[in-house]
């Protein structure tokens, strides 16, 4: 062999080894292939971990878990626009390479979130001005809804914290959930208010007494149908104030609701109250049956009568299609048979549908209501967000009861002392009352509070009249003759 063929044998040699080697790198993992560079190469850099991408995002967004990023620590989650985790970017862009959008932020955000920006009597400025990229992000962000900052703190990015320094305030404004209250696009409310203010209100302050509703538990739903079975009017009032509507829906078992029981046991006043109160007349327990599918049973009479006149179906069908006078018949229970039989001849004139003060029990069952709590004014007393009084009333005493009413002790020669001062609820509720002018007890009892009944029997004018009301002589208010007397 000469020279010249020695040589290209070694290159023929040293060159199926560059090609075995180029194979081998590209063809084995990741962590071969540094090896086998390191082997041959010095100073190769450690292999970088892969960056999170888009796919990730997606698959993020379609599994609902965070996945494990690549140093093995938690990542918090990451929300996304869907059609950035799918790629189609021209769905908002000019094209897939393009940064320009496709047209106006609200017009290309419209085009697939139009029912945000539906025609509404109010509209939140950004929403109204097309600014939807104010409070969200175009691509992804670790808030819900693509927001750039959570609750209060991206609100306060335009609106003023004017709640900081009260003294009193709405739990909702401390918890920074405004949109508890409010909607943040559009609402037909003033101040975009999610709801009209009464059932806003009232969804929480259901009891204007104690303000909230308790969460149910198994064990009220059976000391509530104890109550009905007892004919205890009064723990069934207890509990109605407690839970307000939701006790309407209590379930002890089998799905039967506190009107069920009432009518089971023909208890027609305690079903008179629940009725009242909001109660379904129509609701069915578990096994397809209604309240007067019960009453047919127990041949509760007076119960079934209330609950035709309610609006409950006479021919309301259980499974089997078995009404409420098959199930009379199959007990025997000719006195409710006779009251279907003309139910059936006529159709019930009248429905059951609770608007939402009847479903109040304080103010349903109060015979005297304050104007502005009837009517849903809640407003027109409370701040929605803070104040410096308790309550969240806007003032306080007096100056708030005359906003309204005249100031008619103003120029009074003698004051009582309640009026004098300010502190009209001494004697009145703010809400609602069983007694006329909304005072918190009647008559003389309410008296009797502060003046003592031994001290007024010794007034030799009393003499004899211990069961007249004392304002039948006496102006609660202001009088310009001594002891407020009237004349």
């Amino acid at each position: 062999m000469n020279r010249f063929a020695a040589v290209k044998t070694v290159r023929l040699l040293f060159s199926w080894v560059l090609v075995s080697v180029a194979v081998s790198l590209v063809g084995c993992a990741s962590d071969s292939r540094d090896k086998w560079l390191r082997f041959f190469f010095d100073g190769v850099p450690p292999r970088r971990p892969p960056s999170p991408s888009v796919n990730r995002l997606a698959a993020e967004q379609a599994t609902g878990r965070t996945l494990p990023g690549s140093a093995g620590a938690a990542r918090p989650r990451i929300f996304a626009h869907r059609p950035y985790t799918q790629r189609k970017c021209a769905s908002c862009h000019v094209s897939k390479s393009s940064q320009k959008l496709a047209g106006e932020v609200a017009e290309v955000c419209g085009a697939c979130h139009a029912d945000l920006l539906a025609k509404a009597k109010n509209l939140h400025s950004p929403a109204e001005e097309g600014e939807c990229l104010t409070c969200h992000e175009p691509h992804k962000a670790k808030l819900r809804g693509l927001l750039k900052k959570d609750g209060k703190a991206l609100c306060y990015e335009c609106h003023d914290d004017d709640v900081a320094d009260a003294k009193h305030k709405h739990s909702p404004v401390v918890d920074g959930k405004c949109i508890s209250c409010h909607d943040p696009h559009r609402s037909n409310e003033e101040h975009l208010l999610a709801k009209a203010p009464a059932p806003l209100c009232f969804s929480c302050h259901g009891d204007v007494l104690k303000g909230t509703f308790a969460e149910m538990r198994q064990e009220h739903a059976v000391k509530l149908a104890k109550a009905i079975a007892a004919n205890n009017q009064a723990q069934v009032m207890r509990a109605l104030r407690k839970f307000g509507p939701k006790a309407l829906s209590m379930s002890a078992a089998g799905g039967a609701t506190p009107l069920h029981v009432a009518a089971r046991l023909d208890r027609a006043d305690l079903a008179t109250l629940l009725i009242s109160a909001g109660a379904d007349v129509s609701a069915k327990t578990s096994g397809g049956f209604t309240p007067l599918h019960w009453a047919a049973s127990g041949n509760a009479a007076d119960t079934a009568r209330l609950l035709i006149a309610a609006g409950a179906d006479p021919v309301a069908k259980a499974p089997g299609n078995l009404t409420p006078t098959d199930w009379a018949a199959s007990k025997k229970a000719n006195e409710v048979l006779q009251i279907l039989a003309k139910a059936t001849a006529m159709p019930p004139t009248r429905k059951s549908v609770p608007g939402v003060f009847s479903r109040i029990i304080p103010l349903v069952e109060a015979k005297y209501k304050h104007s502005p709590v009837e009517e849903g004014e809640c407003l027109e007393c409370h701040d929605a967000h803070k104040s410096k009084h308790s309550g969240l009333v806007k003032k306080t005493g007096a100056a708030l009861c005359y906003e309204c009413h005249d100031d008619e002790v103003k120029d009074a020669k003698v004051k009582h002392s309640p009026a004098e001062e300010g502190e009209c609820l001494e004697c009145h509720d703010p809400h609602k009352s069983e007694s006329a002018g909304l005072l918190k007890k009647p008559g003389r009892a309410l008296c009797l509070e502060c003046h003592d009944a031994d001290d007024l029997g010794d007034v030799k004018a009393h003499e004899g009249q211990q069961q007249k009301s004392c304002i039948e002589c006496h102006d609660p208010h202001k009088s310009d003759r001594k002891s407020l007397l009237k004349k």
